[in-house]
């Protein structure tokens, strides 16, 4: 039995229809599920391994654009402090209190917003109070400001300051390294307060600090000195703050905790949000350059951004300024268009670490070059301009046996000694006995005496003056009977007597001269200044004396009265 061909079509109208629900039903279900993305693990970077912590794609923020933003007028309107919150409501005094402050902006601005605590920048400040004369604490304020820098303000709330004295307190310091973006030295400083004054206190030795940076990373050190670097931080907001905890133990086990509120500024941020401009960064590698045994200087760059997707490279300038030549009118810099590929390798930059290359220059070229600046332009994957910059800098001579400045310190030659011992290297910089110094490592430092110093050469000298001939002109009774006496001198000479000879100088001038002291010269400049305005003060003082008493007035003058007395009446 055959089926009809109206009947066939129907039967494949309605199996097609079929396979096309099918598929539409596949391809819809596939977009909606989530794609299962591998977390992302360690990543090597110039400087050490950085770890990225694990986020769900679903929470990792969007790139920042700020064309999304509203239009930047002259009224901005201020923040909201919505809360302001303290963390203990009794202190001693030198005792820190945790105040946390959280702000929005009504118009949808809020990664402009930064803070101050009291006198500290940060969201979150350990804050500090001491009772005055009166018996009170001054009133502290929380300042939040918004785009374009409106602020809004609100006084700390109360809380009670004892008069107490906790026994010891932990300060944090940063310091930024050298020729680094985002990489600090912290170091801390234990300060003995109510222990000092108690005589059963038994002094701290700590023998352990704990540091945690406030950016999921933690460090265990045995001196109060660490480095941590904050370059790969996220950059979408005005400001970036990080709480830098550390926890001093002692031998006793005594614990001493000690707290610093951590601002940077985030220049990707203003620099795209007001300027329109991608940042491109660099950091060195080593942080100073060094001559290579080839004569060349060989300096490790790394370049980096913080968008999501890579920048094209576009132009390259070079820039080299020389060291300034007077004589031949040479210019001190030139400028040339280098090769991006040449440079570089290749014209991208990557997102995440970015890209590391090696810059290389002849240290014996035929002019004496300064420093070499790299220029870099280029553009962002969503149209915004790049631009950055590196340089190469010519290190300094090192100094050699027959041509160095002798240390004559015998302290710092000792630290100098021993830190090459420490450190294992000939040349020692300021940093290395900078460092070294906040180690401890010179506490019991004593000069050596194998040290050789050579000791300065001693200022020159100055003879002693003559002592004056003796004889009737200088006594004080004047010249014996029978001589003439002595020719005028002084002012009152007149060009018939013999000039004077100079003879060397006498008294405190001579005594100021012979020691060579600034102090003696500045004094015989105030003393001469003094005796010109005294001579000035004595002749307009005889200027506006009466010359003799013939062309005085015989009688007093008479005192007129403007107007007369007649035309007052009137």
């Amino acid at each position: 039995m055959s089926t009809s061909p109206p009947r066939r079509r129907r039967l494949l109208l309605a199996l097609g229809a079929l396979v096309l629900g099918l598929l539409i039903f596949l391809l819809v279900g596939s977009r909606d599920k989530p794609q299962q993305m591998a977390a992302p693990g360690p990543r090597r970077v110039a400087g050490g391994v950085v770890r990225i912590p694990e986020v769900a794609p679903a929470a990792r923020p969007q790139a920042f654009d700020p064309r999304t933003l509203p239009e930047l007028t002259d009224h901005e309107p201020k923040p909201v402090i919505d809360e302001i919150m303290v963390e203990k409501k009794e202190v001693c005094e030198g005792e820190e209190n945790l105040v946390t402050v959280r702000a929005h902006t009504t118009n949808g601005t809020d990664t402009f917003l930064h803070y101050t605590i009291g006198s500290y920048a940060g969201a979150a400040v350990p804050v500090r109070s001491w009772l005055d004369h009166r018996g009170k604490t001054p009133a502290q304020y929380v300042q939040v400001f918004g785009r374009n820098n409106v602020a809004a303000y609100a006084e700390i709330p109360e809380f009670t300051v004892k008069k107490c004295k906790p026994n010891r307190a932990a300060y944090v310091t940063a310091h930024l390294r050298e020729n680094t973006f985002g990489e600090f030295d912290f170091r801390a400083q234990v300060v003995d307060m109510g222990a000092k004054d108690n005589p059963d206190a038994r002094p701290l030795k700590p023998v352990r600090y704990s540091w945690s940076f406030g950016d999921d990373t933690t460090e265990v050190t045995e001196v109060p000195v660490v480095t941590h670097s904050y370059e790969n931080r996220a950059q979408d907001s005005m400001y970036s703050y990080f709480m830098v905890t550390v926890v001093v133990e002692g031998e006793g086990g005594e614990k001493v905790i000690g707290r610093m509120n951590h601002a940077l500024m985030n220049p990707a941020f203003e620099d795209l949000a007001y300027k329109g401009i991608v940042v491109l960064f660099t950091s060195l590698n080593p942080r100073f350059a060094e001559v290579s045994e080839d004569g060349n200087v060989n300096q490790g760059v790394r370049i980096w951004h913080v968008r999501p997707e890579p920048v094209t490279i576009e132009k390259v300038t070079v820039k080299r300024y020389y060291v300034p030549a007077k004589e031949t009118g040479e210019d001190e810099f030139s400028e040339e268009k280098g090769d991006v590929w040449k440079i570089l390798g290749q014209n991208l930059i990557p997102a995440g670490p970015g890209l590391e290359i090696v810059a290389a220059e002849n240290a014996r070229a035929e002019r004496n070059w300064l420093y070499v600046t790299y220029l870099l332009e280029g553009k962002s994957a969503d149209g915004f301009p790049a631009s950055g910059a590196f340089s190469v800098m010519m290190p300094t001579k090192l100094p050699t046996k027959d041509d160095h400045e002798p240390v004559t310190d015998p302290m710092l030659v000792a630290r100098i000694v021993a830190a090459q011992r420490i450190l294992g290297k000939q040349m020692i910089s300021d940093y290395d006995l900078q460092r070294l110094e906040a180690e401890g490592r010179f506490e019991n430092l004593k000069p050596h005496p194998a040290d050789k110093i050579r000791n300065p050469a001693p200022p020159p000298t100055v003879p002693p003056p003559p002592s004056p001939p003796e004889g009737p002109m200088n006594t004080p009774e004047g010249p014996a009977p029978g001589e003439q006496p002595a020719p005028p001198v002084g002012p009152r000479a007149t060009g018939l007597d013999p000039p004077r000879q100079a003879g060397p100088p006498v008294g405190r001038r001579a005594d100021a001269l012979a020691q060579g002291t600034r102090s003696g010269r500045r004094k015989g400049g105030v003393r001469r200044s003094l005796q010109r305005m005294r001579r000035l003060v004595r002749g307009c003082a005889r200027k506006r004396r009466v010359p003799s008493a013939a062309a005085a007035p015989s009688t007093p003058r008479k005192r007129t009265r403007w107007p007369p007395r007649a035309a007052r009446r009137r």
